[in-house]
C-alpha cells in the first residue's frame, strides 16, 4: 500500500512539475559537480531565476549555493523561502541562509525520520522546544 501511495504521489509530482514549468525553467546551478552533494534529491533542484544566493565565502564561487528558492506569497516575489531539509554537510549553509535573509519563522513540513533514518536536526542548543 505504501509503495502505491509513493508511486501515485511521484506521478502527481511529475505531472505538476510538467504543468507548472512546462519544462522550460532552468535548474542548471544545482546540477554542477560542486553543488550535487548539497542536494538531498538529485531530481528536486532550485530554479536558477529565483534561487536563494548566499554570500560568497573566501572568494569561492560555489559557496553561494543552497537548494532553496524564493516563493511569492502575495506581497512580493520573495515573501517565502522553500528549501529541502538540510543535510549534515549543508547545516551551516542553512543557518547562513536564515541569518543572511533575516528569516524569522521556520516551518518544517516533513517527518523527523526518513524510512528508518533520523534526519539531521536543525534545532539549536538554545531551543526551548521539548519535543
Amino acid at each position: 500500500m505504501e509503495l502505491l501511495n509513493y508511486v501515485g504521489f511521484w506521478g502527481e509530482f511529475l505531472e505538476f512539475k510538467k504543468v507548472l514549468c512546462n519544462g522550460n525553467i532552468a535548474s542548471i546551478t544545482g546540477t554542477t559537480e560542486a553543488n550535487k552533494e548539497k542536494n538531498r534529491y538529485p531530481f528536486i533542484l532550485p530554479y536558477d531565476h529565483s534561487r536563494v544566493r548566499l554570500s560568497v565565502l573566501n572568494q569561492d564561487p560555489v559557496s553561494d549555493y543552497i537548494n532553496a528558492n524564493f516563493v511569492p506569497g502575495g506581497g512580493s516575489e520573495r515573501d517565502f523561502i522553500c528549501t529541502q531539509g538540510p543535510l549534515q554537510n549543508t547545516l551551516p549553509d542553512f543557518w547562513r541562509m536564515v541569518w543572511e535573509q533575516n528569516v524569522r519563522i521556520i516551518v518544517m513540513v516533513t517527518s523527523l525520520k526518513q524510512k528508518h533514518t533520523v534526519r539531521p536536526s536543525i534545532k539549536t542548543q538554545h531551543s526551548t522546544d521539548k519535543t
